[in-house]
């Protein structure tokens, strides 16, 4: 009940965002919000970076993945399918980073190349912000994105990334 007025250090204001350190030290100082007392974060800085940052750790919940033979073709149709349904369309974006949110460790890491893949193949719009990258559906291409997470075939160049970093 009182760990909440117990300052968090570094490393345990970045386990209560679901993030690693140094995006904690960037929203810090981005958000001009450095604390005091030697990187002490407060329930009300975490949430504070929390709100700042767009950080959030709920992008896989309840996410049902499509029946499909391929757990790729599954996992990139589950994504985009989850985007559009929140809205993230155009100037509404969310945070690269939110769409690992929940990933086990290697997930996260083949996924990573397939937004990239995604970013140049015109299907995902990417804005840098101070709070991080920042990714959305594009506009031009939402007939494509909304085929393909109904069946239609992604490109072998999308599929092929899973993985490459």
């Amino acid at each position: 009940m009182f760990d909440r007025f117990i300052p968090l250090g570094l490393h345990g204001a970045a386990d209560a965002l679901g993030v690693d350190i140094f995006t904690v030290v960037r929203l810090a100082v981005v958000s001009d919000r450095v604390p005091a007392d030697a990187w002490a974060f407060s329930s009300s800085d975490v949430s504070m970076l929390r709100n700042f940052g767009g950080i959030e750790s709920d992008f896989w919940a309840d996410v049902a993945l499509p029946r499909d033979d391929d757990p790729r073709r599954a996992r990139i149709r589950g994504m985009l399918a989850r985007m559009a349904e929140k809205g993230w369309i155009g100037d509404h974006g969310i945070r690269s980073e939110n769409l690992l949110a929940g990933l086990e460790a290697a997930e996260r890491a083949a996924l990573v190349p397939v937004i990239s893949a995604l970013i140049r193949a015109g299907w995902l719009r990417a804005t840098a912000t101070p709070a991080g990258r920042m990714v959305s559906l594009s506009q031009g291409q939402l007939a494509v994105v909304k085929a393909a997470v109904k069946g239609s075939p992604i490109p072998e160049t999308i599929l092929s990334a899973w993985g490459t970093d």
